[in-house]
């Protein structure tokens, strides 16, 4: 009679292990089926809200830009203040109050972290091509244009400053002393009142370093001074 008894419960409890996993069995395909429903009502090329490759290529390019250019070389003029990347060689026009790269090349425009930018004062700027411009706009007779621009985006520096961002393509052969097919021009401009604003432009020439995103780390930085 013992021996029934405990037959019984064994059967009891084999029952109930078999009900359990075939439950858990049952969940798992349930899950499974409702997660493929949402990865297929998702349209080509888009991603979901919580995978956002956008959002996540935003988050790390501010975090980039707010902490290595803090070290960078602080350059200041009586209008504006701005970092320029270490390793970078740059002149300062000092009777056009105009900062220039010294050359578009790579021996100019290459980031060497822990070796500060190098800006030489001179009058009259320099002859030949600049990959970077900074200029401040002072009671201008008409407020600056972008002619040929492919539209209007904007950046915000960290100190709350919208700047306008220009791109224009060179596609057709022009002048001797234009630049060449191919060539990308970005500006950035930062309009203070209808005469007055900071004016930052890089020119890519083909073949030629690109540093776009370097600039715009530089853009970042700027700051008016009271």
């Amino acid at each position: 009679m013992k021996s029934q008894q405990g037959i019984a419960g064994t059967m009891i409890i084999l029952i109930l292990l078999l009900v359990g996993v075939a439950g858990f069995g049952g969940w798992v395909v349930y899950s499974n089926s409702q997660n493929k429903d949402e990865a297929s009502s998702v349209e080509p090329g888009e991603f979901p809200e919580s995978q956002s490759s956008d959002a996540t290529d935003t988050a790390k390019k501010e975090d980039e830009h707010s902490h290595r250019a803090d070290d960078w070389l602080l350059f200041e003029t009586s209008k504006y203040s701005l970092r320029l990347p270490d390793g970078w060689k740059l002149l300062h026009q000092t009777d056009g109050d105009v900062l220039y790269s010294q050359c578009t090349e790579a021996d100019c425009l290459t980031v060497n972290e822990g070796t500060d930018a190098v800006v030489t004062k001179t009058e009259g700027g320099r002859d030949g091509i600049s990959g970077l411009i900074v200029a401040y706009d002072s009671n201008l007779t008409e407020p600056r244009e972008f002619k040929g621009s492919e539209g209007t985006a904007f950046i915000t520096t960290d100190d709350g400053l919208s700047f306008e961002v220009h791109k224009t393509v060179t596609d057709t052969e022009s002048e001797i002393g234009t630049p060449p097919v191919g060539t990308v021009t970005y500006e950035y401009y930062y309009r203070a009142n209808e005469t007055d604003g900071l004016y930052i432009a890089f020119v890519q020439y083909p073949g030629v370093v690109d540093v776009k995103s370097v600039v715009e780390e530089i853009i970042h930085t700027v700051k008016l001074v009271d």
